[in-house]
């Protein structure tokens, strides 16, 4: 499986990101509050303000539209075939074991020193490097599993919007939905392992309690170079550094929502234009 890593899905996901933030104000500015946010906040008025950038958590803010001030960070996620991503994230200490943390910078600088300008040795380097990703999933203990799940959860907005691209639809939901996330790490009965997917750099997580129930969460973990093989060894142009990372996706996200109540959904019209969904 291939990997976009020049950032193209970074900078559509922003494009996206900026037009529901622009149709969520002229929702409000007409007085359509489509997201049935004001009551979940007081009954202030609000207004939409985008966030997004790779060191944001938030895509989106909901600030008091009167005083400015801060209520809530928004995750949005866009929905058309394939997963998407709970983190992805170069902040790998913060999620890691320590000892994964270390395994990782160790060998990828060996092999950083090993070929670094050497485009003779590419494909030598990219198998090195896979290997190191493999090595990978030995550290990965029940408990690092539900301390990970744990972390993401602290750091999930309040709120998250699924823009569902078939469907031309905007469901919001409140962070505990994903129970996944917000309630099975924090449960002592439930204990995790990875199993194996068809790409070697991820495997999926999954959890079984002590009556031997197992259950597939669907979420998978993948470790990959932010920028890839060439930039780590010198040999991009577009990019000077190249660093690993630690994902969290999203899988089966059809299923997921079948299983979801959203707080509320609106209708995206074309031309672009919000539609409330009662």
């Amino acid at each position: 499986m291939t990997y976009v890593t020049t950032g193209l899905c970074h900078r559509v996901g922003v494009i996206n990101e900026r037009k529901i933030v622009a149709l969520l104000n002229d929702a409000m500015a007409s007085g359509r509050d489509v997201l049935k946010l004001m009551p979940l906040f007081g009954g202030r008025p609000l207004k939409f303000v985008h966030a997004g950038g790779t060191q944001q958590v938030a895509d989106m803010v909901v600030r008091d539209a009167s005083t400015d001030a801060f209520i809530a960070g928004v995750s949005i996620k866009n929905h058309s075939n394939g997963s998407f991503d709970h983190i992805n994230t170069s902040r790998v200490a913060d999620y890691v074991p320590s000892e994964l943390d270390a395994h990782l910078k160790s060998s990828l600088r060996d092999i950083k020193d090993k070929f670094y300008g050497k485009a003779e040795h590419l494909p030598q380097a990219r198998k090195e490097i896979n290997s190191v990703f493999e090595g990978c999933w030995e550290h990965w203990t029940s408990e690092a599993l539900r301390r990970l799940l744990q972390n993401i959860k602290k750091r999930t907005p309040e709120l998250v919007i699924i823009n569902n691209v078939k469907q031309r639809t905007l469901l919001c939901y409140r962070d505990e939905a994903f129970e996944e996330i917000s309630k099975y790490p924090f449960e002592d009965s439930w204990k995790y392992e990875l199993k194996a997917t068809r790409a070697k750099t991820s495997r999926s997580i999954w959890r079984r309690n002590d009556g031997e129930d197992t259950v597939n969460t669907h979420l998978r973990v993948r470790h990959a170079l932010n920028n890839g093989v060439t930039a780590l060894l010198g040999m991009s142009k577009a990019n000077k550094v190249s660093i690993p990372t630690v994902k969290i996706q999203q899988d089966g996200v059809d299923i997921l929502l079948k299983r979801m109540v959203p707080h509320a959904v609106c209708v995206v019209g074309s031309p672009p234009k919000v539609v409330i969904s009662d």
